[in-house]
């Protein structure tokens, strides 16, 4: 049987979070206080997939430089550093010598799943396809998705037809969640550009070969890439539904605080609230759950905090009302604070 391995695709720009992601690449954004690629590798690792690749670009010394070789993950990094984006397609061809002998798994860098990868293999071995996506089952308006849709045969799980974001011209409920299968055998049906897509150059025209399938189970997912995915995923991993917990302890129900970090007087906490290390939250203070608070930050007396994730180094100022927000500092390259306010 071929080895399992994963490709984790973290070379995109962080356009959607921007000026946030100016000096500090999606990919290392926290969620609850932990870099988002530790989750998603952390989740490879637990389906017993640890020889991995990752593609990087923007600020991508930064993210090599963080994970290494992913020894101190118990996992094995082999890196793609791209001068050129090469799109989430042409990725898979500038690897192919990394899978040659091997079925793969590829997941977004900025993505948390709770979908099973065990059991994903498992399916996607089972048919005769070189590729397999991970879908679940969408309510009607599919347009609410927004995201990509693959329509199997009836009764069956090939796929005839794939769509890159259809939204009302959706033809099935079965959305793209950002997780797939391939064996080495689909390399010769990809496009011979070095940059292409895959959900829109490749997938496409490839389910017409009736060599792709569509792997559907009822899990959770959210996409960290866009400011509000941001603040709703991180309620999904508070409430426990992304397969994530805090790493500060619990102090009381809900309340996960640093040990360095300094609540003052006459605060208030909501749960569910995370206060990372270092951070001080002056007297008379309100945080309100689901909230999370990056390390060394300082809300400053009487503000109101609801909602939201503020980034490591952020300063509320006194009094101040931060609700439903993502806020972030500078990350030493951008003078001034920055926020991505969300309808409430």
């Amino acid at each position: 049987m071929r080895p399992v391995r994963g490709l984790i695709l973290a070379a995109g720009l962080g356009t959607r979070l921007a000026p946030l992601t100016t000096g500090l690449p999606k990919p290392l954004f926290p969620v609850l206080n932990y870099p988002i690629i530790v989750h998603v590798i952390e989740r490879m690792r637990a389906h017993g997939i640890v020889d991995l690749a990752i593609n990087i670009h923007h600020l991508g010394a930064e993210i090599e430089e963080y994970l290494g070789s992913g020894e101190r993950l118990g996992v094995n990094i082999t890196w793609f550093r791209e001068k050129e984006l090469l799109g989430t397609g042409g990725i898979l061809r500038r690897s192919a010598e990394f899978w040659q002998d091997s079925t793969l798994v590829v997941t977004a860098g900025d993505m948390l799943s709770t979908l099973d990868l065990t059991d994903l293999v498992a399916f996607h071995r089972r048919h005769d396809g070189l590729a397999t996506v991970g879908t679940f089952l969408h309510g009607w308006p599919l347009e609410e998705f927004g995201g990509d849709v693959a329509v199997p045969r009836p009764g069956s799980t090939v796929v005839s037809e794939y769509q890159p974001k259809p939204g009302r011209e959706a033809r099935s409920r079965h959305a793209a969640t950002g997780v797939w299968a391939f064996e080495p055998g689909v390399v010769t049906h990809l496009p011979q550009a070095t940059v292409f897509d895959l959900n829109k150059d490749f997938l496409p025209p490839f389910a017409a070969t009736g060599l792709l399938h569509a792997y559907t189970a009822d899990h959770e997912f959210d996409d960290f890439g866009q400011a509000e995915g941001y603040v709703d995923g991180t309620a999904l991993a508070l409430e426990g539904k992304l397969g994530v917990r805090p790493r500060e302890p619990e102090v009381a129900p809900g309340l996960f605080i640093s040990p360095t970090a300094v609540i003052g007087a006459g605060v208030t906490l909501e749960a569910p609230v995370v206060i990372g290390p270092a951070t001080v939250v002056e007297d008379g203070s309100r945080i309100e759950g689901p909230t999370v608070i990056g390390g060394g930050c300082v809300v400053e007396a009487g503000a109101i905090i609801s909602n939201s994730v503020l980034l490591p180094g952020v300063r509320v100022a006194r009094g101040q009302l931060v609700a439903r927000a993502l806020l972030g500092d500078s990350f030493r390259t951008v003078p001034a604070i920055r926020e991505h306010h969300l309808p409430c």
